[in-house]
């Protein structure tokens, strides 16, 4: 168990644990996919199975949703610009897209 700040201090030593599993609280800090704490979690941590916790799952737009849902299932939820341009006019079958998760 580690806060978000020690990740980034430890990064160096932590990324080369291989974590079979993360379970991330306040997900919502992971809405912007070009924060340092983003990038990090991303790029240099060996995280297969990724978990997000919540008390704001509604994010503020179709950008910070996605970056929560490709942080967890990237290849699922793939390029930014081919989610909004599939999910920009229909918002309302975010419903059923998030509904399963």
């Amino acid at each position: 168990m580690k806060t978000y700040d020690i990740a980034l201090m430890d990064q160096d030593f932590l990324s080369q644990i291989p974590w079979h599993y993360a379970i991330i609280d306040e997900a919502q800090r992971l809405n912007n996919p070009s924060s340092v704490l983003y990038n990090v979690l991303e790029q240099r941590f060996i995280m297969p199975r990724r978990l997000l916790l919540t008390g704001t799952p509604i994010q503020n737009n179709l950008s910070e949703l996605w970056a929560l849902m490709h942080f967890c299932l990237p290849s699922i939820f793939g390029k930014l610009d081919e989610f909004l341009s599939t999910f920009k006019e229909a918002g309302d079958s975010l419903t059923g897209i998030t509904f399963k998760f």
